[in-house]
């Protein structure tokens, strides 16, 4: 792991889950887990306030609006 970082290298792999495999997981954590599922994401935002949001610190994920859905 060490010569991994100093050497800037990556490690590509897969994972052998089917597309249920997500849904389910979540449904899982949601029930073990619900407040922390929630607040991974941090915040909704506009593609307008992109650039105020690179520049803020301290969210884990940020959701950008491309448009508003019906």
């Amino acid at each position: 792991m060490r010569q991994l970082v100093l050497n800037n290298q990556v490690v590509v792999g897969t994972v052998n889950a089917g597309r249920s495999a997500f849904p389910n997981a979540l449904e899982q954590a949601m029930a073990l887990f619900p407040d922390s599922v929630r607040r991974l994401i941090t915040g909704r935002s506009s593609l307008e306030e992109a650039p105020a949001l690179i520049q803020k610190r301290g969210g884990i994920k940020e959701v950008m609006r491309l448009s508003t859905w019906p």
